[in-house]
C-alpha cells in the first residue's frame, strides 16, 4: 500500500537532516548501490552508484514517522545521493516490512527523472518529487525510479536562483527508510558471515528504494 504525506517533517526534524547533510559532506563515511550484500545486480544494472550515508542518532525522524507508521521497532535512516544516471530497477522489497522515501530537494523538475513509479493493480502510477514530500509503502509494492537525467539547478524562486553550491552542483537528494522483517535480518547476519570480504547479496535482494 502507498501513502503519500506532503510537508511531512516539521522545522525540527528538516533542522536535523540539515546538520546531517552538512556531516555527510565533511566525511568519507560512504558506502555506494554497486552490488554489495545489500544491493543486488538486478537492483543495480546500468544505474550510476547511488552514494549512501547511514544518518546518526535519527530519534526525531523515528518519533514523527511513528505517528503515521505506529511500530515498536527502529527503523534505518539513511541520506541518498542519487548523480545523473542514477535509478533503481523494478523490484518489491520484499525482505522489508516497510520502506520510504523522502525527498530534499527544494526544486525539482519532472524532466531531470528520478520519478517514482509504482504498481497499482494493473497500472503503473508515478509521484514527482516534491520537497519534503514523504512516500511510504507498507507493506511494499513492486516499484522503481526512473533515471536521474540532470543535476538540480535553482529556480529563480528558490534559493535565490542560484545553479551552485560552492562551486558544485546540488545533487539530488533523499532520506531513505526501512524496517526489515526478522527473517531478512537474520538471513542477512547469516549471509554477511558466510560470505568473503566484498561479495554481494547472493539472494539478490537490497536495501534499495526510490
Amino acid at each position: 500500500m502507498i501513502k503519500i504525506y506532503k510537508d511531512f517533517f516539521d522545522s525540527d526534524c528538516l533542522e536535523y537532516i540539515g546538520k546531517q547533510i552538512e556531516r555527510s559532506q565533511h566525511t568519507s563515511n560512504f558506502r555506494s548501490s554497486y552490488p554489495t550484500i545489500n544491493w543486488g545486480e538486478r537492483i543495480v544494472q546500468e544505474s550510476a552508484p547511488v552514494m549512501i550515508y547511514d544518518m546518526v542518532d535519527p530519534d526525531i525522524l523515528q518519533k514523527r514517522l511513528k505517528e503515521v507508521y505506529p511500530t515498536e521497532k527502529d527503523m534505518h535512516f539513511m541520506i541518498y545521493y542519487w548523480p545523473v544516471g542514477s535509478y533503481v530497477a523494478w523490484h518489491p522489497d520484499n525482505h522489508v516490512e516497510m520502506t520510504a522515501s523522502v525527498y530534499m530537494n527544494k526544486y525539482w523538475n519532472r524532466d531531470w527523472g528520478g520519478l517514482f513509479l509504482y504498481e497499482e493493480g494493473d497500472k503503473i502510477l508515478a509521484e514527482i518529487p516534491e520537497w519534503n514530500k514523504l512516500v511510504l509503502q507498507s507493506p511494499p509494492v513492486p516499484h522503481a525510479s526512473t533515471p536521474v537525467t540532470k543535476s538540480y539547478f535553482g529556480s529563480p524562486d528558490v534559493d535565490g536562483g542560484w545553479a551552485y553550491h560552492e562551486g558544485v552542483p546540488i545533487i539530488r537528494t533523499t532520506i531513505q527508510i526501512f524496517e526489515a522483517t526478522e527473517e531478512y535480518k537474520h538471513n542477512h547476519r547469516m549471509s554477511f558471515k558466510e560470505q568473503p570480504a566484498g561479495a554481494g547479496w547472493v539472494k539478490g535482494e537490497s536495501f534499495a528504494s526510490t
